[in-house]
């Protein structure tokens, strides 16, 4: 059965997506994982593998973890989609929902360098967004520190945060955004040892939101991916992705 015709357009960039995700892992992982996958093989194999064309060296790296794409249908979450984004626009959003749980703290955050630092790990538009909206429950009051300010450690404590809700529900997913952290990231850790009003709440405000955070995003978070991913019955099975 074919997909409505709205959803075609959607479903066509979904696809791309996915795709380009598929051959772009060595670019989008993070460099520990990668070292990682090819010091199993030897001391030369990383050295190999980086010779390798871009797809063939992605390629190798989803069999090293085992990476197996799930049905179109499981990208009706989300959260889930988060796993196709490259990995600056990915570490950017989870570090955005770490934020949106300590507004207060961001705008307690008056130093130069805190801002600045701000500014970088999620960019402008974002961090005007978490300024400007209403601290919703129980918020952290002190201002940031440039350790706590800095996007890595920001990622990390989203990324905990969503796990801790179970914003992933296929491990494909989740081990495609779990790498593209530090290895110091854990899913089980923490988030932080203070109160967190993310934290408390559902993973769908948070994500539902993004394309306000990052309007680039409309196209994969927006209401007509949600409908056409919602009205399309034809994802039985996992998305092609070339290996040559």
């Amino acid at each position: 059965m074919s997909p409505p015709a709205d959803a075609v357009g959607p479903l066509r960039r979904l696809l791309a997506a996915v795709d380009r995700k598929a051959a772009t892992l060595a670019a989008d992982l993070h460099p520990a994982w990668i070292d990682a996958a090819w010091a199993r093989l030897g001391p030369r194999a990383g050295d190999w593998a980086a010779r390798l064309p871009p797809r063939r060296h992605s390629a190798l790296l989803a069999d090293a973890y085992g990476l197996a794409w799930p049905p179109l249908e499981a990208f009706r979450e989300p959260a889930h989609r988060l796993a196709l984004l490259d990995r600056d626009r990915l570490l950017r959003v989870l570090a955005a929902c770490a934020l949106e749980g300590r507004r207060d703290s961001v705008r307690r955050s008056v130093g130069r360098m805190v801002r600045q630092l701000l500014i970088e790990g999620i960019g402008e538009s974002a961090y005007r967004k978490v300024l400007d909206s209403p601290a919703p429950g129980v918020q952290v009051s002190g201002p940031l520190d440039a350790r706590e300010a800095g996007q890595d450690r920001l990622a990390e404590e989203g990324f905990r945060i969503l796990c801790g809700q179970a914003a992933w529900r296929h491990p494909t997913l989740l081990t495609l955004v779990r790498l593209s952290l530090a290895p110091s990231a854990s899913a089980d850790q923490p988030a932080d040892d203070r109160p967190c009003a993310l934290a408390t709440n559902g993973v769908d405000g948070t994500i539902d939101r993004l394309h306000e955070y990052f309007p680039e995003l409309v196209w994969l978070f927006g209401s007509d991916m949600d409908r056409a991913l919602s009205a399309s019955r034809t994802a039985s099975s996992a998305p092609a992705t070339s290996r040559s």
